[in-house]
């Protein structure tokens, strides 16, 4: 294939994976408190100068993960800051750059024709699409996936530093932002036992590079009686114990039968019947391809990479959902287009239509990500309560509370919408936000209903707020209350 039709069929394939990650984008990207918590910190962190040290909570235990999340969404927030949606754009954005790496890797260790395949499969992938538009520190654990592989394989044909380095940096970036991410020194240590003989600054290199993105915690913690270490060490030896495998339902049958086709389906595929059949025709490629000793090292790399990586989601004792296994889409995707190819290359006929299947049935189940009905609740209800404040208080800016944090699912995107125009100061009309609906205990009048009480605290002192039980959310606090913990509760 030439270079020319190669790059112009590869942008071709971009753009419409672009248009389908973009598509209705303002009623598809995803806003809840989560992401309106992590977008107003980065927001906070420019506008005061900060640096975040420590990232989200983990839903695995009483840990922050490190502060590296955050710096990903100071980048596009800096570029502007005064959009809402330019972190989310940021992400999905990525996303679309993710198909023309993987058509780049894809002609690296094929040819054009397996490029354009596996540029086409990841345009396509519904999970690919859907993870996109979300602003969770799991979106950009596929990038990090896919930098890994494309290091490991490098180091694996040409042994160098930057290589080494490059493997150990990108999995070590990936696990300092969710925990998930830890998975991918499988790889790593994949590509240091097929790569032959391994001098030790290689290994060096590698692990220094690995422990860079994780010194932000690590300064945290050596001001804050290392509380973050001492969780997470406390959390893999006793506390992920308390919940048994089997309540999980992580037996393997039921794994390997239910989970994966379900999942691998949602990757590529469309349907869990396509999924095994494509999973059951790599393990037969690969069994065949192993006895006739032509399995080249990249491919043997990937493969067992997956299937260590799939042994150890197995024996995590945390539910997994979609989200959580977001580190596997580049190696099931390129698993699946090596088995097309395989079934391409053996019967040209067959694998074309095994292609046509499996692009026909992805699409249909993507499709109806798509472009099925989206309604984005939370963004309208967030931008017609900024819009009724502005009109009764002119002029005024805002101090936002929220009663025990009762109500944060929707006021805290509200902060984040007030926050793009300026509205909100400490110092400003306080606002509060409860499920209370009626003027009972109630010492403030009642601003709507409509969607949850908004009531005027204006004319209470910030003592009496604070002994009402009133927890103020403006961008300053959720800031302090995510950094300076610490510092608060002691």
């Amino acid at each position: 294939m030439k270079k020319n039709t190669f790059l112009i069929v590869l942008f071709s394939i971009t753009l419409l994976g672009c248009i389908l990650r973009f598509w209705n984008y303002s009623e598809r990207f995803g806003l809840a408190y989560d992401q309106a918590h992590d977008a107003i910190v980065a927001r906070e962190a420019l506008k005061e100068g900060k640096i975040p040290l420590v990232g989200p909570f983990s839903s695995a235990g009483p840990f922050q993960t490190s502060g590296t999340w955050y710096w990903l969404l100071m980048v596009p927030t800096v570029i502007c800051r005064y959009s809402v949606v330019s972190p989310w754009i940021f992400l999905t954005a990525l996303y679309g750059l993710l198909i023309i790496g993987m058509g780049m890797l894809g002609k690296r260790m094929e040819n054009g024709f397996f490029g354009l395949l596996l540029a086409g499969l990841t345009a396509l992938s519904t999970a690919q699409i859907a993870q996109s538009v979300n602003l969770t520190n799991q979106t950009p654990i596929p990038i990090f996936s896919f930098l890994t592989i494309v290091c490991a394989i490098w180091y694996m044909k040409k042994k160098t530093l930057l290589s080494a380095f490059g493997m150990g940096f990108f999995a070590g970036f990936g696990a300092s932002i969710h925990l998930q991410g830890m998975s991918l020194g499988i790889p790593v240590l994949m590509a240091f036992i097929l790569g032959g003989k391994t001098k030790i600054r290689f290994l060096l290199i590698a692990l220094f590079g690995a422990l860079l993105p994780m010194l932000p915690i690590v300064l945290w913690d050596t001001s804050n009686e290392f509380v973050n270490i001492k969780n997470m060490i406390y959390y893999y030896r006793f506390d992920q114990f308390n919940i048994s495998l089997d309540v999980l339902g992580r037996r393997w049958l039921t794994y390997l039968s239910e989970f994966w086709p379900k999942e691998w389906a949602h990757i590529i595929g469309g349907l869990p019947q396509i999924a095994i059949l494509i999973a059951v025709l790599a393990v037969g490629f690969f069994v065949l391809q192993i006895i006739r000793k032509k399995m080249n090292t990249s491919w043997l790399f990937i493969f067992l990479s997956f299937g260590f990586m799939t042994v150890l989601v197995r024996y995590t004792r945390v539910p997994i959902y979609s989200s959580f296994i977001t580190f596997t889409h580049p190696f099931i995707i390129l698993i699946t287009a090596w088995v097309l190819y395989r079934v391409y290359c053996i019967k040209r006929h067959l694998g074309i239509a095994l292609i046509f299947v499996v692009f026909v049935f992805t699409m249909m189940k993507t499709g109806n990500e798509v472009f099925s009905e989206h309604i984005n609740l939370t963004a309208r209800a967030s931008k017609e309560v900024r819009s009724m404040l502005t009109q009764m208080y002119p002029g005024e800016t805002f101090a936002f509370y929220d009663w025990k944090y009762e109500e944060a699912p929707r006021s805290v995107p509200i902060v984040l919408y007030m926050d793009e125009k300026n509205l909100l100061s400490d110092e400003g009309r306080a606002i509060g936000f409860t499920r209370r609906r009626t003027q009972d205990g109630l010492l403030a009048p009642i601003i709507s209903t409509a969607s949850g009480t908004i009531a005027d605290l204006s004319a209470s002192s910030s003592a009496r707020l604070v002994e009402e039980q009133w927890i103020r959310i403006n961008p300053s606090s959720i800031y302090a209350w995510t950094e300076e913990w610490r510092q608060l509760v002691q």
